[in-house]
């Protein structure tokens, strides 16, 4: 009998990783590559979008020729990635602006221009505070008006790889819904784009993607890409979805009970609610998209938390040897140190303050340093400032919502650090579960998939059967009342009160 895989392939900010699932959501193999983006002082932050498609074409192979497996056995590819990032392509899929990503500041004036005027209504229509696709198209055209004549549409870096694994004309490339709270130009009720605001913003809406659900199948493999991988011809793609989304199904939590911390390069704590509860819900957060019906996740993050974190231990050690090894030798050491690190707090909105958005906290900072502080104090005090910000963030967020939620599931590269997710149930008060799939985009990405071609009932069933814990970290009462102050201190320090 034909054995049935899951092919899934992330692309992420820092690497690409693509993995094979059995039938049963079982990860049998997987495959990594590394990148960075191009950046230089004027804010560039850039990908070159062909030679990643390149790298995916070139992991496929890896993949299946170091594992007991065949690509021919493929049954379905689902594909999820970045969703601040955009680029523009011609009539022919070639592009005529490069990737960029939201960490490329090139756009913010035009941002600027289009949050000041409409903002507001860009909230109540759409549901998000950071609307980046409009700006981001604006900047375009600003910078070659012949290049943006060229331009037939402008998308994701997921509509692109998987436009080109399909090899579909641009026309009939799709974006999933998931992606769509990026955009600022969908209705979050009807989750079409919305003709009104595109028109207020100066945007044609023929230049976007058709929107497609997450379990849609937008296209089949070719005989040309099944020659280059073994992947059998007509292998149905689906659209490609958001990695944020992906992670909360991959974690199992889209229970208005359970909330999902995706502790990496942006760290996110995501909550499900109805989309009903979309109007109860303040500056605070920003709304993302789900591959399930009617239902929404209510989010906040921390830009650039995680390059942050490496930052840190980039200056302590240098760039060169066992990063892990660094990562584990400063955990050890903080462990030593009482809460509330000796006095020392932490502003860790290097990148700006996301959520709520805030123009006057643009930089980071330590405050009250002293020659006692060692660099475990600075570590530790880091990684506090990072669960403060989210537990006042995530308390906003559930009073806003009424939601009761009664624990935290943990996924990501340093959900694994077992001092961050011990200090986390602490300072929210809550149980704090490890997953035992860390990298839960992929296996959210996997049931997506199995969910669309009939391998697993539904998600319900499917992350009931998979998504398994692996170590719950109880909150400590005596250790939550030490953190208290300490919380009061850091709100100060970010609301710039006495």
């Amino acid at each position: 009998m034909t054995k049935k895989l899951i092919l899934t392939i992330d692309l992420g900010s820092s690497g690409m990783l693509l993995s094979v699932f059995s039938n049963k959501g079982k990860l049998l193999n997987e495959q990594k590559q590394t990148y960075t983006p191009e950046t230089d002082t004027s804010g560039k932050a850039t990908y070159d979008i062909n030679r990643m498609y390149d790298s995916v074409l070139s992991s496929i192979n890896q993949l299946f020729a170091t594992g007991s497996f065949s690509a021919e056995d493929v049954c379905v590819i689902g594909v999820s990635g970045m969703m601040g990032g955009v680029l523009g392509v011609d009539k022919y899929g070639s592009p005529t602006f490069p990737y960029t990503t939201s960490l490329d500041t090139r756009f913010l004036p035009h941002y600027e221009n289009i949050t000041r005027e409409h903002g507001t209504e860009i909230r109540e229509v759409t549901g998000t505070w950071y609307p980046i696709l409009a700006p981001k198209m604006k900047w375009m055209e600003s910078q070659s008006k012949e290049n943006f004549a060229k331009t037939v549409k402008v998308v994701p870096v997921t509509s692109y790889i998987v436009g080109h694994l399909a090899e579909l004309p641009p026309e009939k490339w799709a974006i999933d819904k998931s992606l769509l709270w990026m955009t600022g130009l969908s209705n979050k009720s009807s989750q079409q784009w919305d003709q009104n605001i595109a028109s207020k913003l100066g945007i044609d809406l023929n230049l976007l993607p058709y929107i497609a659900e997450s379990t849609d199948i937008v296209g089949h493999t070719t005989r040309k890409l099944s020659t280059l991988t073994s992947i059998p011809s007509g292998t149905p793609i689906l659209a490609g979805l958001g990695d944020t989304p992906a992670s909360i199904v991959g974690a199992g939590g889209f229970s208005n009970t359970v909330a999902v911390d995706i502790a990496g390069t942006y760290p996110i704590l995501s909550m499900s609610t109805p989309f009903t509860s979309y109007d109860r819900i303040e500056k605070v957060g920003e709304i993302f998209g789900s591959p399930l019906p009617n239902i929404c996740h209510p989010s906040v993050f921390i830009n650039g938390g995680g390059l942050t974190q490496k930052w840190l231990v980039d200056i302590m050690f240098g760039d060169d040897g066992d990063q892990i090894s660094h990562y584990e030798a400063l955990s050890k050491e903080a462990e030593s140190i009482a809460p509330g690190s000796d006095g020392l707090l932490c502003n860790p909105h290097f990148g700006g303050r996301a959520c709520p958005p805030d123009a006057h906290i643009n930089s980071g900072a330590f405050v009250g340093l002293n020659w006692g502080h060692k660099r475990a104090h600075l570590y530790r005090s880091f990684l506090e400032a990072l669960a403060y910000d989210l537990s006042l963030t995530f308390n906003q967020l559930s009073n806003d919502l009424g939601e009761q939620v009664k624990e935290i599931r943990g996924v990501s590269g340093m959900a694994n650090n077992s001092l961050w997710n011990q200090m986390k149930a602490d300072i929210l008060n809550l149980p704090y579960v490890e997953m035992d799939n860390k990298e839960a985009t992929a296996l959210g990405t996997a049931i997506t998939a199995g969910v669309s071609i009939g391998l697993f009932e539904n998600f319900e069933q499917a992350t009931s059967d998979i998504c398994t814990p692996k170590k719950v970290y109880k909150p400590r009462r005596e250790l939550h009342e030490a953190y208290e102050p300490y919380i009061t201190a850091y709100k100060k320090l970010i609301e710039g009160t006495p």
